[in-house]
């Protein structure tokens, strides 16, 4: 959309696609397609599309954008959560989990790390009290 113009044009290569997620570097968009629920990465340069062999939902980009993480999708009983190295479509079991993890609920942390939520059907609240050598 250009604000200036109010004019919009659909991005080349996205057809059938929703869910779009644009990378940090801005160079590549991550979307769903609407048949396969399969992730496709559209280079933004060449608008050529990759598509990933599993079915992925609720994925998350790396600070660096040379990854994307996503959970296992909710149809299988796997426990784990996958990654693609973007620049080669390179796609691998990154970290499996004993807990299925939250959908939508987990993404890297400024440290790289990954930061996950468990779904366990319950929603309990937890608080965490830090007793510091001062307050000993």
């Amino acid at each position: 959309m250009d604000l200036g113009t109010r004019q919009s044009q659909r991005i080349p290569g996205t057809d059938g696609l929703y869910n779009p997620l644009w990378s940090p570097d801005g160079r590549w968009l991550a979307a769903s397609d609407a048949k396969s629920e399969r992730l496709l990465l559209v280079d933004l340069k060449s608008g050529k599309r990759t598509q990933l062999t599993r079915p992925a939902q609720f994925p998350v980009w790396s600070a660096d954008s040379q990854y994307i993480y996503y959970p296992a999708h909710y149809s299988t009983d796997e426990h784990a959560i996958f990654r693609v190295h973007v620049p080669d479509g390179a796609e691998e079991r990154f970290l499996d989990v004993n807990f299925r993890a939250a959908s939508a609920s987990f993404g890297p942390a400024p440290d790289g790390s990954l930061v996950i939520s468990r779904e366990h059907g319950h929603y309990d609240i937890y608080a965490l009290l830090l007793a510091t050598p001062s307050e000993e």
